[in-house]
C-alpha cells in the first residue's frame, strides 16, 4: 500500500474510533451494554465519517 493511502486509512479509521468511543460512552452511561446495541452503536459510528466526507465545506483531514 502506497504510503498516502496509508495515512488515509489511518486517520479514516481513527475518526470512526472516535465516534465508536462516544457512542460507547453514552450506552454504559444509559445502562445499554447489551451486545446487539454495541453492534448497532459501532455501525453507527460509521455515519459520522460518511456525513464529514460527504460535505464539500468540512475539511477532512488527508493524513498527510
Amino acid at each position: 500500500m502506497r504510503r498516502k493511502t496509508r495515512k488515509k486509512l489511518q486517520t479514516i479509521s481513527r475518526a470512526w474510533f472516535e465516534a465508536f468511543i462516544g457512542f460507547e460512552i453514552v450506552l454504559h452511561f444509559r445502562d445499554l451494554v447489551k451486545p446487539d446495541v454495541l453492534v448497532q452503536a459501532a455501525l453507527a459510528a460509521v455515519f459520522p465519517i460518511i456525513f464529514r466526507w460527504i460535505n464539500p465545506k468540512d475539511t477532512f483531514p488527508d493524513g498527510e
